[in-house]
C-alpha cells in the first residue's frame, strides 16, 4: 500500500498543475472541487496505510513466537536407576521378593551343603571362570513359577561387555542342584537360585567395573559387584 500511495499522489499533483495552467474562469470551480476530492482521497489512503502498519507488527511478532515454540525441544526427564544390594530384599507386589545373598567367582560351583551325590558346574572354556550370584526368591504369584519366569540376570563388564547367564536351583537342604524347569517355586514359597555366567578370567582379576543387570517383572535392577 505504501508503494502505491506515492505514485498516486504524484499523479494527482500533476493533474492539479495541468488544470491550474488554464485561463478559463469555469475551470477554477472544477479545479477546486478536484483538489478537495484529492485531499479527501489522500487523507483516507494515509489513514488506511497507518492502520496497515499497525496491524503488521502483531503478525510478525506472532510468527516469531510460533517459530520459537515449534523449534523448542522438551528436555526428557531421566528416570532414576533402580538398584539392589546384597542382603537387602526388594519386594515387587504380587510378583516376587528377591534378596541377593552371595556373589563369587569360581572355576567350579558346588551346592552350599553338598551331599554324598550331587551335581556341580565347571567352566569349560580355557581362561574362563563362573561368576555365580546366589539369590533367595519368594514367589508372590498365585501359581508355581520357574526361576527364569521371575528373575533373569545379565552381566556387564567394563560398562560394555555383556555375558548371559543360566540358572539352577538348590534342593531344600542345599545338598544338590536341581533343574529349574523341573522344580518351580510354589506360591508363597522361597527357593535358592544360583545364576551362573561364564566369563573370561580377566573379569575376575581386573579392577574394572562388574555390574549385574537383574530383570524382575519388566524392570531392571543394577547390582554393583565391583
Amino acid at each position: 500500500m505504501k508503494k502505491l500511495l506515492a505514485p498516486l499522489i504524484i499523479s494527482c499533483l500533476f493533474i492539479v498543475t495541468a488544470c491550474s495552467s488554464g485561463n478559463e474562469p469555469a475551470a477554477s470551480s472544477d479545479l477546486e472541487k478536484k483538489v478537495s476530492e484529492l485531499e479527501s482521497t489522500i487523507a483516507k489512503l494515509t489513514e488506511e496505510n497507518a492502520k496497515l502498519k499497525e496491524g503488521a507488527a502483531p503478525i510478525t511478532s506472532k510468527a516469531t513466537s510460533t517459530n520459537a515454540t515449534e523449534g523448542a525441544t522438551p528436555t526428557p526427564k531421566e528416570e532414576p536407576e533402580l538398584t539392589i544390594k546384597k542382603g537387602a530384599p526388594i519386594t515387587i507386589e504380587d510378583f516376587a521378593e528377591v534378596e541377593i545373598t552371595k556373589t563369587k567367582f569360581a572355576k567350579t560351583v558346588n551346592p552350599s551343603s553338598p551331599g554324598s551325590f550331587y551335581t556341580y558346574y565347571e567352566a569349560k572354556g580355557d581362561g574362563t571362570t563362573y561368576l555365580a550370584i546366589t539369590a533367595k526368591i519368594k514367589n508372590l504369584l498365585e501359581s508355581a513359577k520357574e526361576v527364569d519366569d521371575l528373575v533373569t540376570v545379565k552381566i556387564k563388564y567394563d560398562g560394555k561387555y555383556e555375558y548371559s547367564s543360566f540358572s539352577t536351583i538348590e534342593a531344600g537342604d542345599g545338598s544338590d542342584f536341581n533343574y529349574t524347569s523341573l522344580y518351580p517355586i510354589d506360591p508363597l514359597s522361597t527357593g535358592t537360585a544360583i545364576f551362573l555366567s561364564e566369563v573370561p578370567k580377566e573379569v575376575e582379576t581386573s579392577d574394572k567395573s562388574v555390574v549385574a543387570e537383574i530383570s524382575i517383572n519388566g524392570e531392571t535392577y543394577l547390582y554393583t559387584i565391583r
